[in-house]
């Protein structure tokens, strides 16, 4: 089974996925995700032949959307998202997938920014602890979730300052600020804690 998402929600997931060559190329119709949002997929204009296409992403072994499958040369955009919806169904039933496929050029220790580090509470900031724990904050979680696979550190502090600062000041890496302020877009994918 799959759903459509929102093209934000994708743009998120996605992240690091796209070249810039991708956009002048192509054109995004719709965005999908199979019920547990283990895969999603878009379907495509092809801006260079006008014809139609979709790609579709799984996560590798540390998490991030890579592409799994890729179809081209089709004749309509309803044909491209049947198909698409097809393939993501028949991803989600092959005994053999398990929510995430090899690229073969994973980081070994993919970087964490929730990482357990054994930190006393005390020491954790409050914007940090909010994060983390509040159910309220889920959408601003899920924007570091999706990018901390993507983020290759050569800090070795930068957990530790992720979760022990404000980030606000002049570390240039994080800033807890807006993800307390993102709300509509994503709030409407999760159901509102009460």
């Amino acid at each position: 089974m799959t759903k459509p998402i929102s093209r934000t929600l994708f743009d998120l997931l996605a992240i690091g996925t796209r070249r810039a060559i991708t956009r002048a190329l192509s054109s995004e119709l719709s965005w999908w995700s199979d019920l547990n949002g283990d895969i999603i997929g878009t379907v495509i204009l092809d801006r260079v032949d006008h014809d139609y296409g979709w790609i579709l992403l799984a996560r590798d072994l540390v998490g991030r959307f890579r592409c799994a499958d890729i179809e081209a040369s089709i004749s309509s955009e309803r044909i491209a998202t049947a198909r698409l919806r097809v393939a993501m169904t028949e991803k989600c039933r092959d005994p053999n997938f398990r929510g995430h496929e090899t690229q073969g050029d994973e980081p070994k220790v993919p970087l964490d920014l929730f990482e357990d580090r054994n930190v006393p509470e005390s020491r954790l900031h409050k914007y940090y602890r909010e994060l983390r724990d509040r159910p309220a904050r889920r959408p601003a979680r899920t924007v570091f979730e999706a990018i901390s696979p993507w983020l290759i550190s050569s800090d070795p502090h930068l957990v530790r300052e992720f979760e022990e600062t404000s980030l606000i000041r002049g570390s240039g890496k994080f800033t807890f600020g807006p993800c307390f302020a993102i709300r509509a877009t994503m709030s409407n994918t999760w159901k509102r804690p009460i």
